[in-house]
């Protein structure tokens, strides 16, 4: 390996003991009662707290830190064994620690603008009004959707971080109760699922890192961060990322138990705010073990009982159930819970929102099995992991427990495919490079009993309150049916995902390819047993993961998402072999270069657009569709400056190659031996075989730009026989893949040219040795720009026609206060002119209104029962509005004037190509007939 990719030695085994755990003190049992007493007390408490969620995490953090000290270890007091730096491998000025650089340069893509669009229809908005009734019916377990009764198609995992982000905004005022309207809530949902991609890079730096050096590992990040699946789906709250960034976080602990060898996991000393506290890699593990599952924990054993049927219950199902949890003439206690929308759903139907049942108790459906008498098997099983892990304090084995913590996430996120893919990574990897012995370390059965006990409590209880419901429909429905039947979404051949791969990860495309044909170069023979397992993980991680996918019947674009981080390692580690031994460090000025790298970049890609037109792609209104012309003039301009800064980055950056080329791996052994003959003899084979690797980087360099351009060449194409290029990007995380583009507001032919030049003329800027360096950071560049433009102007861009917050805007700040007196049944739910969905099931339309929208002809849904004609016969005389499809708009306006009203289309297809708002005045006559539901 060369100098700059030269990986830190094999770790030694230490000869140290494991830390000795110590007798508890008071202080430990205070804080452990006080967080658990404290978590039952909110817990047990009906209804939503405004600072319940940051007061519960506060809580479950004091128990923690307890338990950890009853444990043993206390993070709280110092034992004199501590070292001074938490890591060893960032030593240095903070500007000098990669680690820290993946964070700060995901953080500047990912949060600036995480918060500043609209959620998109139909997942982003469908997860979040599932979470904010979380919030609002003050239930965890059993998840509620609007007019469809239980949501149970997925996983509580996106729930719970939507709710817990969606709880820290209430301390910031956020409204979660019904008829909030649009508010901030964008932040507070997207904001945690960045965090968690954000996460997940940090982790995969250190896995590559720990093999193949700093560098190589934040290149790595660098790769994923920048391919536009990852970095589209870190702004989505849907399923994807809470299911893949614990996989990638899964995984990457799997990279560290096998680097790590037989080393200890030494204490640190951590000084926060002028404290210190004593840190390790065992705190890490059993403190997110804890952390994890103490909450859930407290929460089962909490829930309400009862022996004896409540007046709001449903009276036919809470008898059925007392009877079936009664043995002879003992009665046991049953769990009860809530059914219905909390303040849409009244006592009656009659006051009931249109599209909410009434309101009404519930008792479990699995006879003798509460969430009581679940939490104490949590209990058990949870003492049994920690009696074996308390006192572990091998590296190895704590980064094997993380490994089982990160599966459990995973699967809570997703389902199944969070345990079957790494384990599958795991098994494949075992049998690739029969290292059995990793088994034996890696204890299985105690893995076993952290993965339930953090990733099965909300399964488990669930199915104790809905049984066979929710195992027909998640079970069987999701999981079976959409693996060996399909469900929705489309069906296809193995070009299937190969062909959204391709847009999926641009520009790094090409190098996808040539990375997995030609792995020998990133892992040559002389290469460390560490870094054989990180590159043969790499492989197994993007294979396993395709042909898993691939063999489903159901496919969906964002179905491959699992696959692109394993061929980000792969793509990472190819661009640190094409760095060689250049390295910013020796430069003349190394930020001079950086900077007018990103320059030149950013001027080549607009300056080659204006030459084809706007490079902003915004259509004017008053343009009618029409694109507007470029500036040749412009253009031109552009590309000599852009020219110029990569002519001065290249000037800044002179002296980044060494002194004197150092010889690889055996070849530097023999070069080193004094005879004479034997040393030349050496230096001979090892030019044969440094001119040889040159050469074969050369050959996969023109193969990645080939493939480049030709993906390149459909994400501009701008045609009329089939979707504009650009929509295929939004396509890779979205739904109705036949959804018509907004083409009278934008047109980004223009941009993607210019990024699609630039990307291959700088991939085939590898070809050439001497300009391999150069290229290399190119590529990082155009990468980099690419993104930002995507998550910073295409994607705020285009959510006004994806995303329904515009209308509820328009529609909260047109709608009146009214007088209440004498307004009966559902009308007098309404403290201001009301508004209605015709023909929708969108999910918009649910979460900007909290649940307060009436639901009008929605087709067969359970709780769309509620016509048009009925509702505007109820609001005779009265201002309403309402929200449909654009197809649809003029029949809402049909059935309003038909019965004497008057309505108007507040909305045109610029402002929104889907959906358009209508306000109307309901009239004294009866309403036309509407037209049959779609």
């Amino acid at each position: 390996m060369t100098e700059a990719t030269a990986a830190p030695s094999e770790p030694a085994a230490v000869a140290a003991p494991p830390t000795t755990p110590r007798r508890p003190q008071a202080i430990d049992w205070a804080l452990t009662v006080a967080g658990l007493a404290g978590l039952a007390v909110l817990m047990t408490r009906q209804g939503h707290l405004r600072v319940g969620v940051p007061l519960g995490m506060l809580l479950a953090a004091v128990a923690v830190l307890g338990l950890l000290g009853l444990l043993g270890d206390s993070p709280l007091r110092l034992r004199g064994d501590e070292r001074a730096s938490a890591d060893e491998t960032q030593r240095g000025p903070w500007w000098k620690r990669e680690g820290l650089w993946v964070l700060i340069f995901s953080g500047a893509l990912y949060l600036p603008m995480a918060g500043a669009y609209g959620l998109w229809d139909p997942w982003e908005t469908h997860y979040s009004e599932v979470a904010r009734e979380i919030l609002s019916r003050d239930d965890w377990i059993t998840t509620w959707w609007g007019q469809e009764g239980w949501f149970m198609s997925k996983p509580v995992l996106i729930f719970w971080m939507s709710a817990l982000g969606m709880g820290v905004g209430s301390l910031f005022g956020l409204r979660t109760a019904p008829d909030g309207g649009p508010q901030f809530q964008e932040w507070c949902i997207r904001v945690p699922i960045s965090l968690l991609a954000m996460l997940a890079l940090w982790a995969l730096y250190r896995a590559v890192a720990s093999a193949f050096g700093r560098r190589a590992g934040m290149l790595v990040a660098f790769v994923l961060a920048t391919m536009p699946h990852w970095f589209f789906i870190a702004h989505q709250a849907m399923t994807d990322m809470p299911f893949v960034g614990p996989l990638v976080l899964a995984v990457s602990m799997l990279m560290l138990a096998i680097t790590s060898g037989d080393k200890m996991a030494a204490p640190y000393r951590v000084t926060v705010f002028g404290h210190s506290f004593r840190w390790s890699l065992w705190h890490t593990a059993i403190g997110l073990f804890l952390l994890l599952a103490v909450p859930q924990v407290m929460y089962l054993l909490t829930r309400t009982m009862v022996m004896s049927c409540p007046e709001d219950a449903r009276m036919s199902q809470c008898d059925e159930m007392l009877r079936m949890n009664r043995i002879g003439g003992r009665q046991f206690p049953v769990e009860t819970y809530f059914y219905g929308s909390a303040g849409n759903s009244a006592d009656t139907l009659e006051h009931s929102v249109p599209g909410s049942p009434r309101w009404e108790r519930l008792l479990n459906v699995i006879p003798f099995f509460p969430s009581v008498v679940q939490g104490l098997v949590w209990i058990v099983l949870g003492a049994l992991s920690l009696s074996v892990l308390r006192r572990e304090r091998r590296a190895k084995d704590l980064y094997f427990v993380l490994f089982y913590v990160w599966c459990a996430i995973s699967t809570m996120g997703k389902g199944p495919a969070g345990l079957v893919i790494p384990a599958a990574i795991a098994g494949a990897y075992l049998v690739t490079s029969r290292d059995w012995a990793l088994l034996r370390r890696a204890r299985p059965f105690t893995g076993l009993l952290v993965f339930l006990v953090v990733g099965m409590p909300w399964y488990v209880a669930i199915l104790g309150r809905l049984g066979n419901e929710f195992f027909d429909r998640f079970v069987v429905h999701d999981i079976i049916n959409r693996t060996v039947v399909g469900v929705h979404g489309d069906t296809g051949s193995l070009r299937y995902f190969l062909w959204q791969l391709g847009y999926a990860m641009f520009p790094w495309s090409g190098l996808v390819p040539v990375a997995l044909v030609g792995w020998r170069q990133i892992v040559p023979p002389e290469s460390t047993a560490a870094q054989r397992a990180v590159a043969r993980i790499g492989v197994l991680w993007f294979v396993l993961s395709f042909v898993l996918f691939s063999a489903m019947v159901t496919k969906f674009h964002h179905y491959i998402f699992p696959a692109v981080p394993g061929a980000a390692v792969l793509v990472g580690l190819l661009v640190d072999r094409l760095l060689g031994a250049s390295s910013l460090t020796r430069a003349k000025n190394p930020v001079g270069s950086l900077a007018a790298l990103g320059v030149g970049i950013t001027s080549l890609v607009v300056g080659v657009a204006s030459f084809v037109g706007s490079a902003r792609g915004i259509v004017p209104r008053s343009a009618e569709g029409t694109p507007l012309p470029g500036s040749p003039a412009f253009g031109g301009v552009l590309v000599a400056l852009g020219a110029a800064a990569l002519i001065a980055s290249w000037w800044f950056a002179r002296g980044e190659e060494p002194d004197e080329p150092k010889g690889e791996g055996v070849l530097a052994a023999l070069n080193s031996e004094d005879t004479p003959e034997r040393a030349e003899r050496a230096r001979a084979l090892g030019n044969d075989v440094n001119a040889y690797r040159a050469i074969s980087l050369g050959a996969m360099a023109v193969a990645a730009a080939a493939v480049l351009a030709f993906v390149a060449r459909d994400l501009a194409y701008d045609g009329t026989t089939r979707p504009p290029g650009y929509q295929r990007l939004l396509q890779l995380f979205t739904y109705q893949y036949e959804r018509m583009w907004p083409s009278r507001s934008f047109n980004y032919h223009a941009i993607l040219v210019g990024f699609g030049v630039v990307a291959v003329l700088a991939c085939a800027g590898l070809v050439v040795h001497r300009m391999r360096p150069m290229a290399a950071r190119a590529m990082v560049a155009v990468a980099f720009v690419f993104a930002a433009w995507g998550l910073d102007f295409y994607m705020v861009d285009v959510s006004r026609h994806w995303s329904q917050r515009s209308l509820f805007e328009r529609y909260y700040a047109m709608r009146r206060p009214r007088s209440m007196e004498g307004r009966e049944g559902e009308d007098a739910r309404y403290t201001h002119d009301p508004i209605g969905a015709y023909q929708m099931n969108w999910k918009g339309e649910n979460f900007y209104t909290g649940g307060r929208c009436a639901m009008l002809d929605c087709g067969d849904l359970p709780f769309c029962s509620n016509h048009m004609r009925q509702w505007l016969e109820r609001h005779r005389g009265q201002r309403v509005f309402f929200v449909t499809e654009r197809s649809h708009g003029s029949n809402v306006v049909s059935q309003v004037t038909s019965g004497g009203g008057t309505a108007r289309e507040v909305t045109d297809e610029w402002d929104q190509n889907k959906f358009v708002l209508v306000e109307a005045t309901a009239g004294p006559g009866r309403p036309g007939t509407t037209t049959p539901a779609q």
